[in-house]
């Protein structure tokens, strides 16, 4: 095996790291060199991502590689999704790019119902429609904003655009276009005359890549402010992190192939041999879109962790400084199934008192009422994981696989109480790791590109010695299949038929 140094660069929702790796012939050898939070700003009333502030704490990390003596050959980046960048003639940035939190874009959905309704949209790309997705966001901007989109020369995507500001190329990885709603996901394209009908220019959007595509050298100006001595060359990873993330699910039988990428967002998904199209689809809330190496995937986008982070936010700035593990022990001593919450309600989805929001849900459809931290915590888990079985059960009747398990991929991995009522929710063994998915999967991407790994059979080895997994199994069937009888006849969730039963 050939020897590379790489660094991976990941952009959560809520914080970004910068990793240092290289792949030996025991596995991969990672060290984390800087951690940071990704924290939105205002700007003109309106909530924006810190485009600046991000690669600034980008370039910090990479100078802190540097003087830790740690040089690399290869970059990648990944990011959330559903996030644009809009860039002048000059390669300039018009504007700060709009928070997928920020409520104000729903209004273009108006002028765009005139042209499509939401099932029109759906059946150009086969990708589900969300007010938070470029399609409306590039419509709001032409509406409210008109002097700004005037001077539009390109448009990328939030990991594309890092990419730009990284080695001056601009191009559409895959993964991360398909979050547009703007890729036909029958064949992996850019659906031109859907853009159009949208009122929106085809030309602003560069021609698709692959994942796994060298982009370029870094910007000769970067690695002298960070003081490397040798050029790295910058390669389009999967920009989609929950695409790079899926990398680390083991290739294999297509009832092998759930995950739970779960993080701020938990995105449930598996393999399925070409896009699926159809009313049971659509209706279910369930997408195509498209993983590594030109994969097919089903997936649920769901709010994830966000509740908890919001909650503990809450809690602190109250003067109730809460841990995660403080969090965890006190939900694990509190009583089971005092109450259910429908994650998806678009009351969890925006920032706020969550504690509140959480005991107002409750209140509302006449349950008993959580007080504690305790409580509430237990009370969102326990739910998450109802949400988990609806979706694991929707994505088993609509692919027509039965699943042998779960791989929870990502930080929720480390949540043992998470993983626990996720296997007993679904009564399926859940495997637990690797909670580094999106980095792995970043590095797998970088060394299949520079040809350190040969293939990807390799790579998931290498990667299944480099973290150790837990695995959990279910427990106490009847009580949580009642519970979630309960559950998903308050929230009013159609069932769809399981396959085998």
């Amino acid at each position: 095996m050939e020897p590379n140094a790489m660094l991976a660069i990941d952009l959560g929702a809520s914080n970004g790291r910068v990793v240092w790796g290289s792949w030996t012939p025991n596995g991969l050898q990672m060290r984390e060199i800087y951690r940071f939070v990704n924290q939105p700003i205002q700007e003109k009333g309106l909530l924006c991502w810190d485009v600046p502030q991000l690669f600034a704490d980008i370039v910090t990390g990479m100078r802190r590689c540097v003087k830790a003596g740690l040089e690399f050959d290869t970059i990648g980046l990944c990011s959330w999704g559903n996030t644009v960048g809009v860039l002048d003639k000059e390669g300039t940035l018009l504007r700060t790019p709009l928070h997928y939190r920020e409520t104000a874009p729903d209004k273009a959905l108006e002028s765009i119902s005139r042209h499509y309704s939401r099932r029109e949209m759906f059946d150009q790309t086969l990708f589900i429609t969300m007010t938070m997705q470029p399609t409306v966001v590039l419509r709001y901007l032409q509406q409210e904003q008109p002097e700004v989109m005037a001077k539009a020369q390109t448009v990328l995507m939030v990991s594309d655009l890092f990419n730009y500001l990284l080695c001056g190329k601009a191009a559409s990885e895959k993964t991360m276009a398909a979050t547009s709603q703007m890729v036909d996901m029958r064949s992996g394209t850019w659906n031109r005359d859907y853009m159009r009908g949208l009122g929106l220019n085809p030309a602003w959007l560069p021609e698709l890549i692959d994942n796994g595509t060298v982009l370029g050298p870094l910007h000769s100006d970067l690695c002298k402010k960070v003081g490397l001595k040798k050029t790295p060359v910058v390669i389009a990873v999967s920009g989609h992190d929950t695409a790079s993330a899926s990398g680390c699910v083991p290739a294999g039988d297509l009832q092998e192939s759930l995950y739970l990428s779960c993080g701020t967002w938990s995105c449930m998904g598996c393999r399925v041999p070409q896009a699926l199209d159809g009313d049971a689809l659509y209706q279910s809330g369930v997408t195509n879109d498209l993983g590594l190496f030109g994969q097919h995937h089903l997936r649920f986008n769901h709010t994830g962790l966000w509740i908890l982070q919001e909650c503990r936010r809450a809690w602190n700035e109250n003067g109730n400084t809460m841990h995660y593990s403080q969090m965890m022990k006190l939900a694990s001593c509190g009583g089971h199934f005092l109450a259910a919450i429908d994650t998806e309600d678009e009351s969890f989805f925006l920032r706020g008192d969550m504690p509140q929001k959480v005991q107002d849900y409750c209140r509302k459809t006449d349950q008993w009422i959580p007080e504690t931290p305790g409580e509430i915590v237990r009370v969102v888990l326990e739910s998450l994981a109802f949400r988990y079985r609806y979706s694991a059960e929707t994505l088993s009747a609509l692919s027509g696989q039965r699943y042998t398990g779960l791989r929870l991929l990502g930080g929720g991995s480390k949540n043992p109480l998470l993983c626990q009522f996720t296997a007993n929710a679904l009564d399926m063994k859940v495997t637990a790791g690797p909670s580094e998915a999106s980095i792995m999967g970043n590095f797998m991407q970088q060394g299949l590109a520079v040809k350190t790994l040969k293939n990807v059979s390799q790579a998931q080895d290498y990667i299944a010695r480099s973290e150790s997994t837990a695995v959990y199994q279910p427990q106490d069937k009847a009580l949580w299949d009642r519970y979630y009888q309960q559950a998903i006849a308050l929230f009013g969730w159609k069932q769809i038929e399981v396959v085998g039963e």
